[in-house]
């Protein structure tokens, strides 16, 4: 219902910057100082909707959000790349010399300004959390397949003639049936882990719309959007009630935590890890140039300063 909002919204002031621009095409000038300065971001929605306040307030915000998702990035990752190494190569690593790693890489990614630059390494982390999910399953899927539970007549599953997918299925339905329906005592985590799930969906949702080109393809893309906020709804569905059939009530809020000890589960721990150093830089990137612009228009002492993103790219790098 908000996405619909959202994108409602997107839509009633896209119209209105179009009938705009179609009435000011006999002044070349304003036209192009108009194709510069429209550009329906979050914090330009706002300021269209509650003024100067309500954009600061919109860019604070989505500064506030992203740098903190950040942050639990550089709490992950040093501990998963301690736990990694020490399974792999046996080395005991403190995790200020793997958070003091990470803090180099990211530095200079952050450098980057055009984020065209960056779709390599978000293809990479893409793979590499697509073998965590794939290799997650197949620990889930295992360990029902395993199991050697007694039928209701004192008989083992082993012992019958069902075949390897009667099996499966057999054990699969006995420990769903075995699940609470409700946790008293874990809802409200289960709340704040989905608002986090959908952080991105929510904070990519207009920049996506607006670089959709084609007048054709903007009016597909809400119901486009639908399809695949519903299929990834699905797919976190069926992944948690898998792992959660297969590791029973114990699972840990952090799954990775929760596989078997070994050489595949510290290969996952490690694959996630450097899917987030390769993403850092993208998540990163919104907060990085509102603080930029900010930072540039203070030192201009005229409160203006240079409108393009980052301004100047000395300063941008310092920051």
């Amino acid at each position: 219902w908000s996405s619909a909002c959202l994108l409602a919204s997107w839509r009633q002031e896209s119209d209105r910057v179009n009938r705009h621009r179609l009435s000011m095409n006999n002044n070349h000038n304003h036209g192009l100082r108009l194709r510069r300065r429209i550009v329906l971001s979050y914090p330009e929605l706002a300021y269209r909707a509650f003024g100067t306040r309500g954009e600061r307030l919109v860019q604070v915000g989505i500064s506030l959000m992203q740098s903190g998702v950040c942050l639990t990035y550089l709490i992950f990752v040093p501990q998963n790349l301690r736990a990694s190494a020490l399974m792999l190569l046996g080395w005991d690593i403190s995790t200020n010399w793997t958070l003091a790693f990470m803090v180099a890489v990211q530095v200079p990614l952050s450098w980057i300004r055009d984020i065209r630059r960056l779709t390599a390494t978000n293809l990479l982390a893409n793979l590499l959390i697509l073998y965590g999910l794939v290799t997650c399953l197949g620990f889930a899927v295992d360990d029902i397949a395993r199991s050697d539970a007694v039928l209701g007549d004192g008989e083992l599953i082993s012992e019958t003639t069902m075949t390897p997918s009667g099996v499966f299925l057999h054990e699969a339905l006995r420990r769903a049936r075995s699940l609470p329906a409700f946790d008293p005592t874990g809802w409200f985590l289960f709340l704040g882990t989905s608002v986090l799930l959908f952080e991105g969906s929510i904070t990519l949702l207009v920049p996506l719309q607006e670089a959709v080109h084609s007048s054709a393809d903007r009016e597909k893309f809400p119901a486009m959007y639908r399809r695949v906020i519903l299929g990834i709804v699905a797919f976190y569905a069926f992944f948690g009630i898998m792992c959660w059939m297969a590791f029973g009530n114990d699972v840990r809020t952090v799954m990775t935590t929760s596989l078997p000890p070994g050489t595949m589960a510290t290969s996952i721990q490690l694959a996630y890890s450097l899917a987030v150093v390769f993403t850092f830089p993208l998540q990163n990137f919104p907060s990085l140039e509102i603080v930029c612009v900010a930072v540039g228009r203070m030192l201009s002492g005229d409160g203006k300063g240079d409108d393009r993103v980052g301004g100047d790219n000395f300063q941008r790098n310092v920051i």
